[in-house]
Protein backbone atom coordinates (compact mmCIF):
# COMPACT_ATOMS: atom_id res chain seq x y z
CA UNK A 1 0.00 0.00 0.00
CA UNK A 2 1.29 3.14 -0.93
CA UNK A 3 1.65 6.25 1.53
CA UNK A 4 -0.96 8.54 0.61
CA UNK A 5 0.10 11.12 -2.17
CA UNK A 6 -1.74 13.91 -0.42
CA UNK A 7 -0.27 13.48 3.00
CA UNK A 8 3.31 12.61 1.72
CA UNK A 9 3.07 16.25 -0.02
CA UNK A 10 1.32 17.96 2.88
CA UNK A 11 4.56 16.45 5.26
CA UNK A 12 7.23 17.57 2.49
CA UNK A 13 5.80 21.15 1.92
CA UNK A 14 5.87 21.53 5.89
CA UNK A 15 9.81 20.12 5.53
CA UNK A 16 10.63 22.48 2.89
CA UNK A 17 10.00 25.42 5.49
CA UNK A 18 12.74 23.89 7.31
CA UNK A 19 16.71 23.92 6.20
CA UNK A 20 18.56 21.24 5.59
CA UNK A 21 20.76 21.30 8.49
CA UNK A 22 18.04 21.61 10.97
CA UNK A 23 16.42 18.85 9.41
CA UNK A 24 19.31 16.45 10.15
CA UNK A 25 20.07 17.95 13.88
CA UNK A 26 16.67 16.99 14.27
CA UNK A 27 16.19 13.48 12.64
CA UNK A 28 19.20 12.87 14.90
CA UNK A 29 17.89 14.06 18.10
CA UNK A 30 14.98 12.07 17.28
CA UNK A 31 17.18 8.89 16.31
CA UNK A 32 18.32 9.46 20.03
CA UNK A 33 15.34 9.70 21.39
CA UNK A 34 14.06 6.30 20.46
CA UNK A 35 17.18 4.32 21.26
CA UNK A 36 17.23 5.59 25.01
CA UNK A 37 16.08 1.97 26.04
CA UNK A 38 16.70 3.29 29.78
CA UNK A 39 13.59 5.45 29.34
CA UNK A 40 10.97 4.09 27.01
CA UNK A 41 8.49 5.56 28.94
CA UNK A 42 9.66 8.74 28.60
CA UNK A 43 9.43 9.67 24.54
CA UNK A 44 7.96 12.79 25.11
CA UNK A 45 7.98 14.65 21.84
CA UNK A 46 8.01 18.38 22.51
CA UNK A 47 9.11 20.63 19.71
CA UNK A 48 7.10 21.34 16.16
CA UNK A 49 10.25 20.51 14.51
CA UNK A 50 10.52 17.33 16.32
CA UNK A 51 6.75 16.35 15.45
CA UNK A 52 7.64 17.02 11.80
CA UNK A 53 10.76 14.79 11.63
CA UNK A 54 8.82 12.06 13.05
CA UNK A 55 6.10 12.32 10.71
CA UNK A 56 8.52 12.55 8.01
CA UNK A 57 11.15 9.58 8.91
CA UNK A 58 8.55 7.54 11.38
CA UNK A 59 4.99 8.12 9.49
CA UNK A 60 5.50 6.12 6.13
CA UNK A 61 6.87 3.00 8.18
CA UNK A 62 4.06 3.12 10.47
CA UNK A 63 1.61 3.57 8.03
CA UNK A 64 2.89 0.58 6.04
CA UNK A 65 3.29 -1.48 8.79
CA UNK A 66 -0.36 -0.89 10.38
CA UNK A 67 -1.59 -1.44 6.36
CA UNK A 68 0.09 -4.76 6.39
CA UNK A 69 -1.94 -5.93 9.31
CA UNK A 70 -5.27 -4.66 8.60
CA UNK A 71 -4.99 -6.86 4.93
CA UNK A 72 -4.28 -9.24 6.76
CA UNK A 73 -6.71 -8.79 9.31
CA UNK A 74 -9.33 -8.36 6.24
CA UNK A 75 -8.29 -11.71 4.77
CA UNK A 76 -9.68 -13.55 7.98
CA UNK A 77 -13.09 -11.85 7.97
CA UNK A 78 -15.15 -9.52 6.59
CA UNK A 79 -15.21 -7.00 9.50
CA UNK A 80 -17.83 -4.23 8.65
CA UNK A 81 -15.82 -1.44 10.70
CA UNK A 82 -17.66 2.66 10.75
CA UNK A 83 -15.76 3.54 13.84
CA UNK A 84 -12.19 3.61 15.16
CA UNK A 85 -10.40 4.53 18.07
CA UNK A 86 -6.66 5.32 17.62
CA UNK A 87 -5.02 5.50 20.98
CA UNK A 88 -1.07 7.37 21.17
CA UNK A 89 -2.34 8.50 17.60
CA UNK A 90 1.03 10.20 16.84
CA UNK A 91 0.46 11.76 13.83
CA UNK A 92 -1.97 10.00 12.54
CA UNK A 93 -0.45 7.14 10.80
CA UNK A 94 -3.18 4.16 12.00
CA UNK A 95 -6.17 6.39 10.81
CA UNK A 96 -5.23 7.09 7.44
CA UNK A 97 -3.87 3.21 7.22
CA UNK A 98 -7.34 2.22 8.08
CA UNK A 99 -8.85 5.05 5.74
CA UNK A 100 -7.71 2.54 2.88
CA UNK A 101 -9.63 -0.36 3.63
CA UNK A 102 -12.68 1.21 5.55
CA UNK A 103 -15.27 3.38 5.30
CA UNK A 104 -15.30 5.37 8.63
CA UNK A 105 -18.33 7.30 9.83
CA UNK A 106 -15.76 8.06 13.03
CA UNK A 107 -12.69 8.13 13.67
CA UNK A 108 -11.05 9.43 17.27
CA UNK A 109 -7.51 9.94 17.60
CA UNK A 110 -6.05 10.06 21.43
CA UNK A 111 -2.52 11.88 21.76
CA UNK A 112 -0.95 12.89 25.11
CA UNK A 113 1.74 14.74 23.18
CA UNK A 114 0.16 18.05 21.86
CA UNK A 115 2.70 18.79 19.07
CA UNK A 116 2.12 15.42 17.85
CA UNK A 117 -1.82 15.94 18.27
CA UNK A 118 -1.30 19.42 16.23
CA UNK A 119 0.64 18.40 13.63
CA UNK A 120 -1.87 15.13 12.70
CA UNK A 121 -5.20 17.40 13.27
CA UNK A 122 -3.50 19.53 10.76
CA UNK A 123 -2.17 16.78 8.51
CA UNK A 124 -5.76 14.88 8.18
CA UNK A 125 -7.14 18.51 6.98
CA UNK A 126 -5.66 17.51 3.75
CA UNK A 127 -7.34 14.05 3.04
CA UNK A 128 -10.16 13.47 0.71
CA UNK A 129 -11.71 11.11 3.00
CA UNK A 130 -14.18 13.06 5.11
CA UNK A 131 -13.89 10.91 8.22
CA UNK A 132 -9.99 11.59 8.04
CA UNK A 133 -11.21 15.50 7.55
CA UNK A 134 -13.15 15.46 10.42
CA UNK A 135 -11.21 13.16 12.61
CA UNK A 136 -11.22 14.24 16.47
CA UNK A 137 -8.34 14.82 18.47
CA UNK A 138 -8.44 14.88 22.06
CA UNK A 139 -5.90 14.83 24.82
CA UNK A 140 -5.23 11.46 26.42
CA UNK A 141 -2.75 9.69 28.93
CA UNK A 142 -3.69 6.23 28.63
CA UNK A 143 -1.56 5.35 31.78
CA UNK A 144 -3.26 7.98 33.65
CA UNK A 145 -7.14 8.39 31.91
CA UNK A 146 -10.24 6.33 32.41
CA UNK A 147 -13.28 6.31 30.44
CA UNK A 148 -11.87 5.22 26.94
CA UNK A 149 -14.92 5.92 24.10
CA UNK A 150 -15.89 2.21 22.23
CA UNK A 151 -14.96 1.75 18.38
CA UNK A 152 -15.51 -0.89 16.26
CA UNK A 153 -11.70 -0.64 15.93
CA UNK A 154 -9.52 0.43 18.45
CA UNK A 155 -5.52 0.94 17.37
CA UNK A 156 -2.32 0.86 19.11
CA UNK A 157 0.82 1.23 17.06
CA UNK A 158 4.26 1.04 18.23
CA UNK A 159 2.72 1.98 21.68
CA UNK A 160 2.64 -1.55 24.26
CA UNK A 161 6.35 -1.46 24.28
CA UNK A 162 7.00 1.89 25.55
CA UNK A 163 4.30 1.26 28.79
CA UNK A 164 5.49 -0.07 32.34
CA UNK A 165 2.86 -1.60 33.02
CA UNK A 166 0.72 -3.44 29.85
CA UNK A 167 -2.06 -5.06 31.62
CA UNK A 168 -4.34 -2.16 32.87
CA UNK A 169 -4.00 -0.56 29.67
CA UNK A 170 -4.79 -4.00 27.25
CA UNK A 171 -8.15 -4.51 29.83
CA UNK A 172 -9.01 -0.22 29.08
CA UNK A 173 -8.55 -0.83 25.02
CA UNK A 174 -10.23 -4.05 25.28
CA UNK A 175 -13.04 -3.02 27.10
CA UNK A 176 -13.33 -0.05 24.46
CA UNK A 177 -13.45 -2.69 21.85
CA UNK A 178 -16.88 -3.45 19.58
CA UNK A 179 -14.84 -5.91 16.98
CA UNK A 180 -11.58 -5.78 16.32
CA UNK A 181 -8.09 -4.66 18.80
CA UNK A 182 -5.41 -3.98 16.72
CA UNK A 183 -2.11 -3.98 17.91
CA UNK A 184 1.03 -3.11 16.15
CA UNK A 185 4.58 -3.35 17.46
CA UNK A 186 8.33 -3.55 16.20
CA UNK A 187 9.29 -6.87 14.47
CA UNK A 188 11.80 -6.96 17.66
CA UNK A 189 12.29 -10.47 20.04
CA UNK A 190 11.52 -8.03 23.08
CA UNK A 191 8.29 -6.65 21.31
CA UNK A 192 6.42 -10.31 20.03
CA UNK A 193 6.99 -11.50 23.99
CA UNK A 194 5.04 -8.83 25.17
CA UNK A 195 2.60 -9.43 22.43
CA UNK A 196 2.03 -12.91 23.38
CA UNK A 197 1.70 -11.71 26.99
CA UNK A 198 -0.94 -9.43 25.44
CA UNK A 199 -2.21 -12.43 23.70
CA UNK A 200 -2.78 -14.70 26.77
CA UNK A 201 -4.55 -11.79 28.84
CA UNK A 202 -7.11 -11.27 25.70
CA UNK A 203 -7.64 -15.16 25.73
CA UNK A 204 -8.37 -15.14 29.29
CA UNK A 205 -11.04 -12.24 28.71
CA UNK A 206 -12.64 -14.45 26.03
CA UNK A 207 -10.97 -12.85 22.83
CA UNK A 208 -10.81 -14.47 19.49
CA UNK A 209 -6.96 -14.40 18.10
CA UNK A 210 -6.54 -13.52 14.52
CA UNK A 211 -2.83 -13.01 15.19
CA UNK A 212 0.07 -13.20 15.72
CA UNK A 213 -1.35 -16.97 15.93
CA UNK A 214 -5.16 -17.48 14.36
CA UNK A 215 -6.23 -19.69 17.04
CA UNK A 216 -6.42 -19.89 20.96
CA UNK A 217 -4.08 -22.46 21.30
CA UNK A 218 -0.31 -21.95 22.95
CA UNK A 219 1.86 -20.49 20.32
CA UNK A 220 4.01 -23.15 18.94
CA UNK A 221 6.93 -21.14 18.18
CA UNK A 222 10.54 -22.16 20.15
CA UNK A 223 11.80 -19.32 22.95
CA UNK A 224 14.42 -18.12 19.94
CA UNK A 225 11.87 -17.41 17.79
CA UNK A 226 9.69 -14.36 16.72
CA UNK A 227 6.93 -13.58 14.55
CA UNK A 228 7.54 -10.56 12.85
CA UNK A 229 7.19 -9.37 8.88
CA UNK A 230 9.03 -6.48 7.69
CA UNK A 231 7.23 -3.39 5.88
Amino acid sequence: MEFPVLLKSQINNLCAKMNTSTLINYSQQLTSVYRDKKNVTNKALKSKELALVYAAVRMPATFGAVCSAISRLCEVEDFDVKTMLDVGAGTGACGWAASQFFELDNLICLEREDVMRSLGHDLMKCAEDKALVNAQWNKFDLIKDDNLPSADLVTASYLINELPSINDVIMKLWRSTKQVLLIVEPGTPDAFENLLRVRDLLINEGAYVVAPCPHNYKCPLPKNDWCHFSA
